[in-house]
């Protein structure tokens, strides 16, 4: 019933949330201006292919295989002619909403607490997904007239040390503002929104600096966990998920192991590598979320704060009997 349901800001809220986020994760991966025109185009190919394919389900399954295959055909017909883009991430940013990394994070976190069935099924799911979405940019490789290795050579494209630095922030909030129009997020959620990302895009970038930029996920989801749960209680802010969902997507585990599985199909060692790592990363997020939550739940306990606990619903039966 609530799939049924109609896009809040409607048809054209749902594409121009897709252009915008898919703009917001090109100036995370790569802000140069031809790369952020291409993705931006593509954003906007396939949220159009996603509002067409809402009422037909008959397409769900095949959809990112399709949406992958049309972007892929569309950004080599564009190297073919001599476009100044960089194939590699360009194929990316405009499928991030086919991009399985919360499925892969909740799938670890699942099964860190013993759920086998349901964890092993997600991990399995996303695995599939991230494969079927390699083989539709390699065929729409091919019948352009290249072949999978060339998914991955690309020409360096140059930036100013200035825009480099600043442009992935940007990102965050023009990522945020697309997530919270594309995925219809409740009414008055989009500044806490933001503030999530940015605290974890803050954190994770402290934490590379100081640890490692593989573990810097743990850390960032570590702080934005506890936010999200105090948000939702203290606050009266939206529901936790709604608020930290998307940093999953903003630490690109999902868009990292996409990376890694396209390279498998050149050079299978590098390829191999990526994906371990990958894995690494969304394990490193999938502990810092149990950590996160195990360190909400402690405070609250041991400072007495009932109401602030997660499961809590009396205050909210009290303040209904308030407003009767």
């Amino acid at each position: 019933a609530i799939l049924r349901q109609p896009a809040r800001f409607g048809a054209l809220g749902v594409v121009a949330g897709h252009i915008i986020l898919t703009v917001g994760v090109a100036l995370i991966l790569m802000p140069a201006v031809p790369n952020l025109i291409a993705t931006a185009l593509l954003g906007a190919v396939v949220g159009v292919l996603k509002v067409f394919n809402r009422d037909r389900p008959v397409l769900a399954v095949p959809l990112p295989v399709i949406a992958a295959a049309i972007v892929s055909v569309l950004v080599f017909l564009a190297v073919k002619h001599g476009l100044p883009v960089e194939p590699l991430h360009a194929l990316v940013p405009p499928l991030v909403a086919f991009l399985p990394g919360a499925m892969l994070t909740l799938g670890m976190i699942e099964l860190a607490y013993g759920d086998m069935v349901s964890g092993s099924s997600r991990l399995m799911t996303g695995f599939v997904q991230l494969v079927l979405l390699a083989f539709g940019l390699a065929a729409g490789a091919v019948l352009v007239g290249y072949t999978p290795e060339q998914l991955v050579e690309s020409s360096p494209l140059r930036l100013d040390p200035a825009w480099a630095t600043s442009a992935p922030w940007l990102g965050v909030v023009v990522f945020g503002t697309g997530a919270f129009l594309h995925f219809s997020a409740p009414r008055g959620s989009l500044p806490w929104m933001l503030l999530v990302l940015l605290v974890a895009h803050a954190v994770q970038q402290a934490a590379a600096a100081l640890v490692s930029q593989t573990g810097s996920g743990f850390f960032g989801m570590l702080a934005v966990t506890p936010l999200g749960y105090l948000i939702h209680l203290r606050f009266r802010g939206p529901p936790a998920m709604v608020t930290f969902l998307p940093s999953f997507w903003l630490l690109v585990p999902g868009a990292m192991s996409l990376l890694s599985v396209t390279k498998m199909l050149s050079d299978r060692e590098a390829g191999l590598d990526g994906l371990l790592l990958a894995i690494f990363v969304f394990t490193s997020i999938a502990l810092g979320t149990l950590m996160g939550a195990s360190l909400y739940k402690t405070l609250t306990e041991s400072l007495g704060l009932w109401q602030l606990q997660i499961g809590r619903v009396g205050r909210y039966f009290r303040g209904d009997r308030r407003r009767r």
